[in-house]
């Protein structure tokens, strides 16, 4: 194991990788105040996965979000230099619920981009619905 890969290891052992993707703090600014080479860091993060495990409750960061009403199996977020997300899947959901979801969404001011996307301002709701779960995310683009 080379000296990279102490270093990768020891930052996830460490909690640190959780820590900057809550704290908002790009890997990239974190490997420049370590001296350390910032493409080899985010290339590793990237191939070991940023996303972490947020339990069943949508953080209160995107909270401001309009909320489906169902419930979580599974949801993950993950802080890039470039936008933070929240993806969420929800078990058995039906049509209606998620009509009436894409009718809260413009409701609350996001304007339908494509048929999945709904966008506002510097952030957009990804509604992607299956026949067995909705899968849902909410995006906000770093300014």
């Amino acid at each position: 194991m080379g000296l990279f890969d102490n270093i990768v290891k020891a930052v996830k052992d460490s909690g640190l990788k959780e820590a900057l993707e809550n704290a908002g703090k790009g890997i990239s600014e974190a490997a420049k105040e370590a001296g350390i080479d910032t493409d080899k860091l985010k290339e590793e993060f990237k191939s070991t996965g940023s996303s972490i495990s947020s339990g069943n409750t949508v953080p209160e960061k995107y909270t401001h979000f309009p909320q489906f009403a169902g419930e979580i199996s599974d949801l993950s977020t993950k802080a890039m230099n470039g936008y933070e997300r929240c993806t969420i899947d929800y078990k058995e959901s039906t049509k209606e619920a998620i009509e009436e979801y894409r009718k809260q969404a413009e409701e609350a001011g996001y304007k339908k981009a494509t048929n999945v996307r709904y966008e506002k301002d510097n952030e957009y709701i990804i509604i992607d619905p299956d026949d067995t779960y909705m899968h849902l995310v909410f995006h906000i683009k770093n300014k």
